[in-house]
């Protein structure tokens, strides 16, 4: 697991950095494929999404993101899974929330 978490939050973003510096788009899509490869990172901020069933690592990456940039901020207004969730009182999971990445 240790190396797995390695792989994820260094080495993935590591070299999707250098293909961004170094305009090699073949890196980037290295990366991306790297992180669908992998089995979802399970930790207390995923599992608060378990609903939405992140199938591999790159979606699991995306809730962190999206926690950090808008739970984390209380942004729920900005965001569509929070705006369901304000608007219309659905619940992570249900129809219409889920991951399209």
């Amino acid at each position: 697991d240790g190396m797995k978490h390695i792989l994820i939050n260094a080495i993935v973003p590591f070299l999707y950095f250098l293909g961004t510096l170094r305009k090699k788009d073949l890196y980037c899509e290295n990366a991306v494929r790297l992180l669908q490869s992998q089995t979802p990172e399970s930790n207390i901020k995923v599992r608060s999404f378990a609903a939405l069933k992140p199938k591999n690592a790159l979606q699991s990456q995306g809730i962190l993101a999206l926690y950090e940039e808008k739970c984390a901020k209380r942004l729920c207004i900005s965001c569509e899974i929070g705006k369901q969730i304000l608007c219309c009182g659905n619940k992570v999971g249900e129809p219409g929330l889920e991951l399209y990445f």
